[in-house]
């Protein structure tokens, strides 16, 4: 069984970059509502749901996330620690912080000091216009991990550094190695390109990711599908 779920929408286009969602939520209506809300705003971005917080872990082991949301007051592992284990594993990621009016929430919510609070109860529109600041946000972070190697046009690092500081440098500011980056990134667009093109042939598939071979691919990225559902 996937204890997340990967949501796309119908509009999105496989030859620009994709960006990624982790929205963590007990209330499955919830849940469901805002990741359909937000592929409809944002076409390009491949939207990862998970009703168990501790699940959500996984993820960040084998991908990047721009924007982390996650309610606070959750059975299990609360969301306050949901967030620290982002910022912990991917400190460029925005986090965002939803919840109610509780007083508990919000005292968990200031301990994990996400990037942005928001109080559910004001709709989604509210918390679609916290994500698109925190998709900018995190593009400035990682142009600052990256200056000098990033390609305005094509929105990716154009080259890999060789200088070993440089390289130590990005893996303190992003948590991992710069190749695991566009590693991570790889494994997005392979998840994407499944949604919406699910009829390509293995090697159509191979080419478009950049994979020199259908059996690297299949080593690169069949462990991270199977936490969807999903098989290449």
């Amino acid at each position: 069984m996937a204890h997340i779920k990967a949501f796309l929408g119908e509009k999105a286009d496989f030859k620009k970059v994709f960006r990624s969602v982790l929205v963590v939520d007990d209330d499955d209506l919830f849940l469901g509502t805002l990741c359909e809300a937000i592929v409809r705003s944002q076409p390009n971005t491949v939207v990862f749901s998970c009703l168990e917080p501790e699940h959500s872990l996984a993820l960040l082991e084998q991908a990047y996330i721009d924007v982390c949301i996650s309610d606070i007051n959750m059975p299990g592992m609360s969301g306050d620690k949901v967030i620290l284990s982002v910022k912990e594993a991917s400190p460029t990621t925005y986090t965002i912080a939803v919840t109610g009016h509780t007083f508990d929430a919000a005292f968990k919510a200031g301990r994990c000091n996400p990037d942005f609070f928001i109080d559910k109860n004001k709709g989604f529109q509210v918390i679609l216009a916290g994500l698109k600041k925190g998709f900018a946000e995190s593009l400035e972070r990682r142009k600052t991990a990256f200056v000098g190697y990033y390609d305005e046009v094509r929105g990716v690092i154009g080259k890999e550094p060789d200088d070993w500081r440089f390289k130590r440098s990005i893996k303190d500011a992003l948590g991992y190695s710069f190749k695991d980056f566009l590693d991570f990134r790889k494994r997005i667009k392979a998840v994407g390109l499944q949604l919406i093109r699910p009829h390509f042939t293995m090697e159509e598939k191979a080419f478009i990711l950049g994979y020199s071979s259908t059996r690297l691919l299949k080593e690169h990225v069949s462990t991270f599908f199977l936490l969807f559902g999903l098989h290449i």
